[in-house]
């Protein structure tokens, strides 16, 4: 099956010569009625790999607005700014991804920002998307909960992953993974006074 840029298609039968000749004989099914379905079936084939090419690397879920989990003590982070609970900064920490989904190629990136600076976080990974209170902050995956990587916030509060995180986390094509960075925010000073607040979550599908 081959679709061009101007729509048109062509679906190609390929069997042997009945004899002598070219070895294979190629005949275009596009137009024929018998074979309406299975030009069918690759389209809408083609359309879904399509859309997982083109589509953003991860789906950000989970954040710290209190829609529809309310932070542990009141400290919701500001509407439509996509990021977790409230920490000591006033605002919450906000986890971002780069690169391609890819299990093959390998070159996925978290990046969070809006952390505590010079604090030490950590990449988590779950297998079940859920939403509740832990720490100062929303919980967003488990069932179970995996560390995958520890990264050192700089004196922004930010930080970006450097390992391949297809291979730590285990990954394969097909599967849906849910990540979150897990940070510190010295008790005492935490909304909350915990020690410790959440990004929010990032939703991976892998291919």
């Amino acid at each position: 099956y081959m679709r061009y840029n101007n729509g048109s298609e062509e679906l190609y039968d390929m069997r042997p010569a009945a004899s002598g000749g070219d070895p294979l004989q190629f005949t275009n099914l596009a137009s024929s009625a018998a074979h309406l379905a299975t030009k069918a079936a690759l389209r809408a084939q083609l359309d879904e790999e399509l859309q997982l090419a083109l589509a953003d690397p991860g789906q950000l879920f989970c954040f710290g607005d209190g829609n529809p989990v309310a932070c542990p003590c009141g400290n919701e982070s500001r509407q439509g700014a996509r990021e977790g609970c409230a920490n000591s900064t006033g605002s919450g920490a906000a986890l971002r991804v780069t690169g391609t989904a890819s299990v093959a190629a390998a070159n996925l990136q978290f990046h969070v920002s809006g952390a505590l600076p010079g604090q030490p976080s950590m990449l988590l990974m779950g297998s079940t998307p859920i939403e509740q209170p832990f720490r100062d902050g929303v919980l967003c995956m488990g069932n179970p909960t995996d560390r995958i990587e520890v990264v050192l916030l700089d004196a922004n509060g930010a930080g970006a992953t450097s390992s391949s995180i297809a291979f730590e986390s285990g990954a394969s094509p097909g599967t849906t993974q849910y990540f979150q960075q897990w940070y510190r925010d010295p008790g005492g000073v935490s909304p909350c006074g915990t020690g410790s607040n959440l990004s929010n979550g990032v939703r991976v599908r892998w291919k």
